[in-house]
């Protein structure tokens, strides 16, 4: 009998205006903070967010993820919705490991370089390939802002603060510095310092930490659930299980979703 593991989402067990806090059971193993689901009404973004949905559903088996969830418009931008009532505890999915982006340690180990750009370069490589995970990469943002990048030096002297100059300097030397180093492996998948920079924010804006050593995952699906930790309503676990693999659930009583 072989071992699998696999990110879970699920429902939370309590409301976050509950007493009580909101976490996992007991008998959730690698259980990770509560990540936000915001449930609004799916209005669709018909581009990329159908193929996603679609994609993950044949990736985990599960037909059914259509019906509890979707991709659509919040108020804090693009991010998984309610489609219906989620009871808590209800697996929403799960996503095998094999389609998660970890953070690789023995990588890290051997390199002064940060994290993000580490798993960057990896990020770049898989699009490259247009393996199994092309459709969730085909659906990340154009666009993540990463400030710190894109000052120019006139707008780091008009904030007239030197410790948030010198962090902002220190931030963009340390970026171009892991371009050069890492700029053999980014030519032979035709990408730029502009690419690295993509790769690195969606990233930073993606993971979520796992394990005694903080281990950086980016999951698809889970990545939508980035918007609002302070009003969590689901949790997020890493499983393994000899039999079977459990996945996210939902915390917190849901409203109806109107159909509009």
């Amino acid at each position: 009998m072989s071992a699998s593991t696999s990110v879970a989402l699920s429902r939370a067990v309590h409301s976050p205006s509950s007493s009580g806090s909101v976490a996992p059971p007991p008998s959730r193993r690698g259980a990770l903070p509560a990540a936000r689901v915001t449930m609004a009404t799916a209005s669709a973004e018909v581009d990329k967010a159908a193929a996603l949905l679609a994609w993950l559903a044949d990736a985990t088996n599960d037909p059914g993820i259509e019906s509890r969830v979707a991709l659509g418009e919040t108020r804090h931008g693009r991010g998984l919705v309610a489609v219906r009532n989620l009871v808590p505890g209800e697996v929403i999915f799960n996503v095998p490991f094999r389609l998660v982006l970890s953070e690789d340690h023995d990588e890290a180990d051997a390199s002064d370089l940060p994290w993000s750009a580490l798993m960057a370069a990896r990020l770049l490589e898989e699009r490259s390939r247009g393996g199994e995970c092309g459709r969730w990469i085909e659906s990340l943002p154009d666009l993540v802002s990463t400030p710190p990048l894109e000052y120019t030096e006139l707008e780091l002297a008009a904030c007239e603060d030197p410790k948030t100059i010198a962090e902002s300097r220190a931030t963009l030397e340390g970026h171009l510095a892991a371009y050069e180093a890492l700029k053999p492996r980014l030519d032979a998948v035709g990408c730029d310092e502009r690419d690295l920079r993509w790769a690195t924010g969606v990233l930073h804006s993606r993971c979520f930490t796992h394990g005694p050593r903080g281990t950086h995952l980016a999951v698809p699906g889970v990545d939508m659930c980035n918007h609002d930790f302070a009003g969590a309503n689901a949790v997020v676990a890493v499983v393994t299980s000899p039999e079977d693999v459990q996945g996210v659930r939902a915390t917190a009583e849901i409203a109806d979703v109107d159909d509009e």
